[in-house]
């Protein structure tokens, strides 16, 4: 029995570290005290409004005190820090502890879920100050014609944030930024 136990420790199951109220990946841990189940503690602290003195799961006892204060499941953050799983969406590899920041850049994730997008990155392409307001460029992505430096920018950082780039090559050519 306590050769199971390692093997588990070893191998976790995805489910325990998503919350079975929202169903995502957990997000601060909290454990109850009587039951020992663990929640995202906004979840937890949602469902408690509405089911006052009742564990969301279970039904059993909460107490005043676990009400306002849930006592932090330090054991499970742990875990999601040591341990990777597939993303949802996607399939790649990814510890539970940043699987909610992959999410934020994930494109298939967001196509699924209906999100927009936020960059938990730095910008790909580097904000433009000076610039002349007469030259024109075409994006060097999605071939896109008719910018000027600044808008670019924003077009890049918007729309191409999250794609990678086999090859930018720095000179003007064919196909890359060109002034008209």
């Amino acid at each position: 029995m306590a050769e199971a136990s390692s093997i588990f420790k070893e191998s976790p199951l995805d489910e325990e570290f998503y919350c079975p109220i929202c169903r995502d990946v957990f997000k601060t841990p909290v454990r109850t005290a009587s039951c020992q189940h663990v929640f995202c503690r906004k979840c937890f602290m949602t469902a408690v409004k509405t089911s006052e003195s009742h564990c969301p799961m279970c039904r059993g006892p909460i107490s005043r005190m676990e009400r306002c204060a849930p006592q932090r499941a330090t054991d499970v953050d742990n875990d999601m820090k040591k341990f990777s799983g597939n993303c949802k969406c996607c399939g790649k590899q990814v510890k539970f502890s940043r699987m909610r920041l992959h999410y934020q850049c994930c494109y298939e994730y967001q196509k699924e879920y209906g999100c927009k997008p936020k960059n938990p990155y730095p910008s790909f392409f580097p904000p433009l100050t000076g610039y002349r307001a007469h030259s024109m460029f075409q994006c060097p992505v999605c071939q896109e014609n008719g910018f000027d430096r600044k808008s670019l920018v924003e077009h890049c950082n918007s729309q191409h944030s999250t794609q990678i780039i086999a090859k930018f090559r720095t000179k003007p050519g064919p196909g890359l930024l060109t002034e008209n």
